[in-house]
């Protein structure tokens, strides 16, 4: 049988569409992502924040994120994509990866591994990665949901039985990565404030976004 990521109405299903809420059940178990359409958010918002993710990678820094395989340390990570042709895919449950079809609109949802640890493991965290191709610039613009950095998240009481989970703080999740993302990418600046305990915040460059 050929898996594909399920196109929700995420307007119905919150209206109590059963057949929805059974998608989204069954895809968040095998593979840990749907894409969502009556989502709510105006299509000019997603534009915007495309239009400033665009200028904002193409300021010339030396250091290039490299996409690799991976699952999201978020609880849900929220994407929408751009480009002509199917270049983001999912790990199926097999092993094997499944494309995700370029939905105009559309957004992808992906379980995040704080969202496993609250579900037991039963929520599986949605492994992805994308591979290159198309005649144009693909890009995909992504929001990370996280509980506040003083939650302790752990299986909640439905599944709580037979999870090996223990609950753990969200920062203790979250700091390893942020050290080794600072290792690599961090401004000297940027890894001083990280090892003092203090919030780093960069003055805007006179060509940025936000000015």
């Amino acid at each position: 049988m050929t898996l594909a990521i399920p196109l929700i109405d995420l307007e119905a299903a919150e209206g109590g569409d059963r057949a929805q809420l059974d998608a989204i059940r069954a895809a968040t178990e095998d593979f840990g992502a749907v894409q969502v359409v009556n989502h709510g958010v105006p299509e000019e918002l997603a534009a915007d924040l495309s239009a400033r993710m665009a200028r904002l990678l193409s300021l010339p820094r030396a250091e290039k994120a490299r996409l690799l395989e991976h699952a999201d340390d978020s609880a849900v990570t929220v994407l929408a994509q751009e480009g002509d042709y199917e270049g983001l895919q999912v790990q199926g449950p097999g092993g094997g990866w499944i494309p995700v079809p370029v939905i105009p609109g559309a957004l992808q949802v992906f379980s995040g591994h704080l969202l496993a640890r609250w579900t037991g493991g039963r929520l599986r965290p949605g492994r992805h990665r994308v591979v290159a191709g198309g005649t144009v610039t693909r890009r995909s613009t992504a929001v990370f949901v996280y509980p506040a950095l003083d939650t302790v998240v752990g299986p909640l009481p439905p599944f709580a039985a037979g999870s090996a989970d223990p609950p753990v703080p969200v920062w203790d999740h979250v700091k390893d990565r942020v050290a080794g993302y600072l290792a690599e990418y961090g401004r000297p600046e940027q890894i001083a404030a990280w090892h003092d305990g203090q919030p780093y915040v960069p003055e805007l460059a006179e060509n940025s976004a936000g000015r």
